[in-house]
């Protein structure tokens, strides 16, 4: 497939370094890295260019397009090479490497450990700065319900902008976000939220927290009581609550 002109145009735009490209099937895959950080599927036979939000990893080096995934395979440390990758080509796998370096170590490491939604909250920090850094560093679980909102609350899947609204979120105190994501809004849900480790915070497990809160079980109280006194929540922790706290009711509790 040949470059298409608003591969042409991205680069006079926003600067060669910034601007790579995969081949699809019918499509050319554009990224442009930060801090622009914007993605189109580019059809081949209309040259019509559509604005999408791929999936990255950063801890994986993963960036997952329709019908293809492109890696960039790091070498073991015993030095022996890589697995070969002979999807793709070498330039392209270069361009995924250039791709991952151009954003900011310190970006990377406030990112690296979220299970998913990696671009979604890159996007976040460039637009937001401070704002949303700051709620990544104090409540990490709150700041990743905000960014995946329509997950949780699908009447904001209608926003287009969703950075304005974003913007508009962080304005309001943090029980207000628990609100939008249909969460029980309490002081006391946005302290046991926030005590969250970082790998358990997925959309999966936000949905068997927010469960939990809003359930009516006889125990809650004492089982947050309990929490509120937890420095973090860990893997143990939360296997044993949040996903078997109507098990928990059936104990007796002294």
């Amino acid at each position: 497939m040949k470059k298409t002109n608003h591969f042409n145009k991205y680069q006079n735009q926003f600067g060669k370094e910034k601007v790579f490209s995969f081949k699809g099937s019918d499509f050319l895959f554009i990224l442009i890295g930060y801090p622009v950080w914007k993605a189109f599927i580019v059809s081949s036979e209309i040259n019509l260019s559509l604005e999408v939000t791929p999936k990255i990893d950063f801890k994986k080096q993963i960036i997952t397009i329709p019908e293809r995934e492109i890696k960039h395979e790091k070498k073991t440390k015993s030095d022996k090479p890589s697995k070969k990758i002979t999807y793709f080509s070498k330039s392209e796998l270069e361009q995924l490497v250039l791709f991952f370096k151009l954003v900011p170590q310190e970006i990377i490491d406030l990112v690296i450990n979220f299970s998913d939604s990696h671009w979604e909250i890159v996007k976040a920090i460039i637009h937001l700065d401070e704002k949303f850094i700051t709620l990544i560093k104090i409540n990490p679980a709150l700041a990743y319900l905000t960014v995946s909102l329509e997950k949780f609350n699908p009447s904001y899947s209608i926003y287009n902008d969703s950075i304005f609204y974003i913007e508009k979120i962080l304005l309001k105190k943090q029980k207000k976000i628990l609100e939008f994501a249909l969460f029980t809004s309490t002081e006391q849900n946005v302290r046991i939220i926030s005590k969250l480790e970082l790998p358990l915070i997925s959309i999966k497990n936000l949905e068997l927290v927010r469960n939990f809160l809003r359930s009516e079980i006889t125990e809650k109280k004492r089982i947050l009581k309990l929490l509120s006194h937890q420095k973090t929540i860990n893997a143990k922790h939360f296997d044993l609550i949040f996903k078997n706290y109507k098990l928990l009711n059936l104990l007796s509790f002294k």
